[in-house]
């Protein structure tokens, strides 16, 4: 058996979502006769379940010493120790090649678009992954802390997510505890994965069994805004980059309200305001989940659901 080694992916996650795993799944379409073994970081694997003969994760001491491959490039990677862990991985795996991430310095991330295929991620069963259940409707909430201007509060986020209970919603708070600013918000209504002690390790995968149920999501632009509109839910956003965020890498088409918000000085009444604005504008359509897909289509960046669909045929790792 013939076996290469996809990454290991040392990069943000934002960044394997938009273009690694998609360029991954289109190597896997080329090459379907040999075994890929998909190297990430812990806690990543629902991206490549679809497509990886398997899975295999970098340990803290290799992305320690290794450094991270970040939005402008190589320039946070430590090259001589990310190719003496690859050639080390390959052999002690019987693995012929790898394919690594791209090194160039200076530059963004890219990978040209004929490159990649894209697919929505099939959520785990609830048996394996559910922390609890909730009425409908459900919004997922990402309430990012920054520390810097981007940060838009724990008093804000508070507020919104009151707002959203008194108007008969279920709220969902994803994310981790590092990186969250609401981490010990509870109540009626309210699952706080953050609160639970959800892990690097499994938080991916609980927020995407929870954004299968939800309505809407409603985040600062990041990575986790992103991963929503790919799920097909509406999304709500605000940020500086409207054209990158609601088009650019909104892969699927999926209904974004993007505010222009350079400064993140938005307050929650009148962020209030353009959720309602976009949710009457959906309900308008007639359609309570636009763009929904149970992933079982592939398609390039550049076409849209219905265009160009092909079947995938990959063993799948449990």
């Amino acid at each position: 058996m013939l076996k290469y080694v996809l990454g290991p992916f040392v990069g943000e996650i934002g960044w394997e979502l938009c273009y690694w795993q998609a360029w991954g799944r289109w190597l896997k379409s080329k090459l379907p006769e040999l075994h890929m073994v998909a190297v990430t970081a812990p806690g990543r694997q629902a991206f490549y379940r679809d497509y990886a003969d398997e899975i295999r994760f970098t340990t803290d001491k290799f992305r320690h010493r290794a450094g991270r491959l970040d939005c402008w490039g190589a320039d946070g990677l430590n090259r001589a120790r990310y190719f003496e862990y690859t050639e080390a991985l390959c052999r002690r795996m019987g693995a012929f090649f790898a394919a690594t991430v791209p090194m160039h310095i200076g530059d963004r991330f890219y990978i040209g678009n004929e490159f990649m295929k894209f697919r929505r991620f099939d959520p785990l069963p609830s048996s394996m992954i559910s922390r609890g259940e909730l009425p409908y409707p459900i919004v997922v909430l990402f309430p990012r802390h920054r520390k810097d201007n981007r940060d838009w509060g724990e008093e804000n986020w508070n507020a919104l997510c009151k707002k959203f209970t008194e108007e008969g919603y279920s709220v969902v708070i994803a994310g981790v505890k590092r990186q969250s600013c609401i981490a010990d918000l509870g109540g009626e209504r309210i699952i706080n994965l953050v609160s639970l002690g959800s892990k690097m390790t499994d938080s991916l995968d609980l927020t995407l069994y929870y954004l299968s149920k939800a309505r809407f999501a409603v985040g600062s632009q990041s990575f986790l805004p992103l991963l929503s509109l790919h799920q097909g839910v509406p999304t709500l956003m605000w940020g500086k980059e409207q054209q990158r965020h609601q088009v650019e890498l909104n892969y699927f088409d999926t209904p974004c309200s993007f505010v222009y918000d350079p400064e993140y000085e938005i307050g929650v009444g009148a962020l209030w305001e353009r959720f309602e604005e976009f949710r009457d504008g959906l309900d308008g359509r007639g359609s309570e989940r636009v763009l929904r897909s149970e992933g079982a289509e592939v398609w390039m960046h550049g076409e849209g659901p219905g265009l160009g669909q092909q079947e995938v045929s990959a063993a799948a790792v449990p």
